[in-house]
C-alpha cells in the first residue's frame, strides 16, 4: 500500500478473502471466518496507512520518479524503497520494505535542517531519529533501528524540512 500511495496510485484497496465472501465459499480457503478477518493485522495496517496520512498534506506529495532523493540503498521490485516529495521540499515520506540502510540527498528537501521520524506501519508508532534534526547540505544515512512490532523490517520515514 506505501509503495503504492507514494509511487502515484490513486488510492489503495485492501481486500481480505473470508470479508470478500462472508460465508459462502470463496476463491480459496479461509482459516479465519469474516469477523476474525475485520480483526487482521493487515486491516489494522490500513487504519495505521490512513491515520499517517491524515496528518500529513499527502495530496502535495509527488513521486520521486528521478530518484533524487535515496542515493544508495534504493532496492528493486518488491523490495524497492518508495519516495515522495513535495514540490517545495517541504516533506517527503519513504517507504524502506525491509531493514537496511538508505542514504539520502537532504539537498532536495527545502531545509536548512530537516527533522525525521520513522513510522511503524504495522504497529502505528513514531519512533525519533537520533541526531534530528539534520542539516541539509549534505547526504544522510538512515537505517531503522529493529523491527516493527509484528516482527517485520518495513518501516516509513517521513521529514519535514524546517526553516
Amino acid at each position: 500500500a506505501y509503495q503504492a500511495l507514494l509511487s502515484g496510485a490513486a488510492g489503495q484497496v485492501f481486500g481480505n478473502n473470508p470479508v470478500w465472501h462472508f460465508h459462502g465459499s470463496g476463491v480459496e480457503a479461509a482459516a479465519l471466518t469474516w469477523r476474525q478477518a475485520l480483526d487482521s493485522s493487515g486491516a489494522h495496517g490500513m487504519t495505521h496507512l490512513r491515520s499517517l496520512f491524515d496528518r500529513l498534506p499527502w495530496w502535495r506529495l509527488q513521486p520521486d520518479r528521478k530518484g533524487a532523493l535515496v542515493i544508495r540503498g534504493a532496492g528493486v521490485g518488491q523490495d524497492r524503497v518508495a519516495a515522495a516529495l513535495s514540490p517545495d521540499g517541504a516533506l517527503a515520506v519513504l517507504y524502506v520494505p525491509m531493514q537496511r540502510p538508505v542514504t539520502l540527498d537532504l539537498s532536495q528537501l527545502a531545509g536548512p535542517r530537516v527533522m525525521s521520524t520513522w513510522f511503524d506501519p504495522s504497529g502505528g508508532r513514531f519512533a525519533p531519529v537520533a541526531g534530528a534534526p539534520y542539516r541539509t547540505e549534505r547526504p544522510m544515512r538512515f537505517q531503522p533501528s529493529g523491527s516493527t512490532s509484528d516482527g517485520h523490517g518495513d518501516w516509513v520515514l517521513v521529514l519535514v524540512s524546517q526553516p
